[in-house]
């Protein structure tokens, strides 16, 4: 392999030509591998003489050997027509770009009169359950339930502190296996 036309500042060496004959090139030496097979009529000899090598040793596979240098001629030479070079590479979607809403939360919110507050969220259609969580200022869980109803009043057996900052959090959980949430509410006991 030494075609002084080639603009390539190297060749493809033996050991690359048996890793990418048996699809064990590591992605980041594919593309290099690929596009230096595209531009290079050494190399893709030397594949072409390999691949004939292994046909040879392989005579059972015969056809599928053929096919297997067809489609390998045909990916090198159709490659860098198909596929732009500084194309970024598709990432999987994870999530949906569009989230839903948020579950509106109607109180309490800010300054309550009452140590025995109603927690008051809005129904989303298909939930099949409600979770809420109620936590003092640093984070401590002072109270949590689970139900199908969107209005929970704190028990009496809870005491909340006149002057202390509490946070709540009602989760729906959809049938469909989503989750919806109105996000920490803050509330503060004034009496």
């Amino acid at each position: 392999m030494s075609d002084s036309t080639v603009p390539s500042e190297y060749h493809v060496t033996d050991l690359e030509i048996a890793t990418y004959l048996d699809r064990r090139l590591p992605p980041e030496q594919l593309d290099r591998v690929e596009a230096h097979l595209a531009e290079c009529p050494d190399c893709r000899d030397e594949l072409l003489a390999a691949r004939g090598l292994i046909r040879r040793v392989r005579r059972p596979r015969k056809l599928a050997a053929v096919a297997a240098v067809a489609a390998t001629a045909a990916i090198v030479l159709l490659l860098p027509i198909l596929v732009p070079r500084d194309a970024p590479a598709p990432q999987p979607q994870l999530r949906s770009p569009v989230q839903p809403p948020p579950l509106t939360a109607y109180g309490p919110v800010g300054e309550t009169g009452t140590r025995v507050p109603t927690f008051v969220w809005a129904a989303v259609p298909g939930a099949a359950s409600y979770r809420l969580t109620v936590t003092q200022e640093g984070g401590e869980s002072v109270w949590s339930a689970n139900g199908t109803d969107t209005a929970r009043t704190l028990p009496d057996s809870v005491a909340l502190h006149s002057g202390a900052s509490y946070w709540w959090v009602a989760d729906a959980l959809i049938a469909n296996g989503t989750t919806r949430s109105t996000g920490l509410r803050g509330f503060r006991i004034s009496e």
